[in-house]
């Protein structure tokens, strides 16, 4: 990240706490008097308005890493399968 990325990277942030500050006091003044509360509201803040906008621009960025992987061709019959994410295309003889 360059100086002046970093620069308006912290700019933004500082305008997205004074707007999310604005949000959550309009909500629940009371809330933001005690540490546990602050912690509630910026915690309902970021999952409300911040992180969908992060998960939509990481979601745009894996899409365009896909990754290709070469067929594999097996000699024995699979029995049994664990998978762990993401997306798995199985493919069988046609008929199978």
């Amino acid at each position: 990240m360059t100086p002046e990325e970093k620069g308006r990277l912290e700019a933004c942030t500082r305008e997205i706490a004074e707007i999310l500050y604005r949000n959550a006091e309009v909500k629940d003044v009371e809330q933001l008097k005690t540490p546990e509360g602050i912690e509630i509201a910026v915690r309902e803040q970021m999952l409300e308005n911040v992180s969908p906008n992060v998960g939509i621009f990481l979601s745009k960025k894996a899409v365009g890493q896909k990754q290709e992987f070469p067929e594999v061709t097996i000699t024995e019959t699979v029995e049994e399968m664990s998978l762990d994410g993401g997306k798995v295309r199985l493919r069988t003889a046609k008929g199978s």
